[in-house]
């Protein structure tokens, strides 16, 4: 519990004294006792030796500042095998969280994993549907030559769309080397503004 409720507090959303006061944390519904119905924390707030109180919740609220100080304290506790990156689930649920929260700005406290993970969700999901546009498949992209014109075309139309790095476009549509991909794409690139 503790480790959930220091999780506003760690992404930088909210300060550690004001961790009650974070608006989408149960923390602050048991604070104003304000919960509904199947919310409980008798058991493990008496784990602690406190009662659901207004009291209570203020020593508890004193504890979780504490805590977030504590780095030490935090890893004995095993808070860093908690965290597995910005979002845990498959990947097409990460991509469609991407794509959900694309046009929002999410980065502010998030480490740079991962909002490098982030990103990449959403340049993965604008692969997928430009490759559906295409009338293409995966399998396909994976095994076209590493110059074929289609899937040149295909990577200009990604890092247009959405800005993937040259380095993901030449992993993720198997274009080669990065260098070999940038070039490619610059003459793709200049194809397309000579015939326009």
């Amino acid at each position: 519990m503790d480790y959930i409720h220091l999780n506003p507090v760690r992404a930088g959303m909210v300060a550690a004294n004001q961790a009650t006061g974070f608006r989408w944390s149960s923390l602050g519904r048991f604070a104003r006792n304000a919960t509904f119905p199947g919310l409980t924390a008798g058991d493990w707030l008496a784990f602690r030796g406190l009662a659901p109180t207004p009291a209570g919740w203020r020593d508890y609220a004193a504890h979780l500042a504490g805590l977030a100080e504590d780095q030490a304290e935090q890893k004995r506790l095993g808070f860093e095998s908690l965290s597995h990156g910005w979002a845990i689930g498959t990947a097409g649920w990460r991509r469609a969280l991407a794509k959900e929260f694309s046009h929002q700005a999410l980065s502010p406290g998030l480490a740079a994993a991962e909002i490098k993970s982030l990103r990449e969700a959403a340049w993965a999901e604008t692969l997928q549907d430009i490759l559906r546009q295409a009338g293409r498949t995966p399998e396909e992209l994976q095994a076209a030559s590493k110059t074929a014109a289609w899937k040149i075309e295909l990577a200009l139309q990604v890092r247009q769309c959405c800005g993937a790095s040259v380095v993901w476009l030449a992993q993720n549509m198997n274009l080669g080397r990065p260098e070999t991909a940038r070039c490619q794409l610059s003459l793709a690139r200049r194809r397309q503004s000579d015939q326009s």
